[in-house]
């Protein structure tokens, strides 16, 4: 991602919301088009989510991340790498995910997203309502819940 935020033209700034190794060598890569935070409170991710116009995740592998969960419950275009369970959350949209490992995919996709529209209300919408179903945290703990309680049971008759 600092690879391709370097490559874009200036009027594109990336916000690395975190801490690690690898921050110096993001600061190195994309100089002061990367604003580097630090690690930030998880209740003030949000605030980063809802203020962007766009969330990059270009992960090489995945489970089913959160943070992407949480962006498109705030109904903030995901350009995110087809990779883990990403691709079943997007469902028919899956279209819109790109290949790990490749700079020119990420500055590619970001262009269309940002200059040509290809992210639209509806697709919001449409993942929005995916994650309201099939991803909300209380719905899947009562759901997880009572499967335990009904193997309780019939274990106990």
């Amino acid at each position: 991602l600092a690879e391709a935020v370097k490559q874009l033209d200036d009027s594109y700034r990336a916000v690395f919301i975190g801490d690690g190794p690898e921050k110096q060598h993001i600061r190195q890569t994309a100089g002061e088009k990367a604003i580097l935070t630090g690690q930030v409170a998880n209740h003030e991710i949000s605030e980063y989510l809802a203020a962007s116009d766009l969330f990059v995740l270009p992960s090489y592998s995945e489970g089913m991340p959160t943070v992407v969960i949480e962006a498109l419950a705030l109904k903030v275009p995901v350009l995110c790498t087809a990779v883990g369970g990403v691709p079943s959350l997007f469902g028919k949209h899956e279209h819109l995910l790109i290949k790990p490992r490749s700079v020119s995919n990420i500055i590619k996709a970001v262009k269309v997203y940002m200059e040509e529209g290809e992210w639209r209300k509806n697709i919001a919408e449409e993942l929005y309502q995916t994650v309201c179903k099939d991803y909300d945290a209380s719905k899947n703990a009562k759901a997880l819940k009572e499967r335990y309680e009904d193997l309780w049971r019939r274990e106990k008759n």
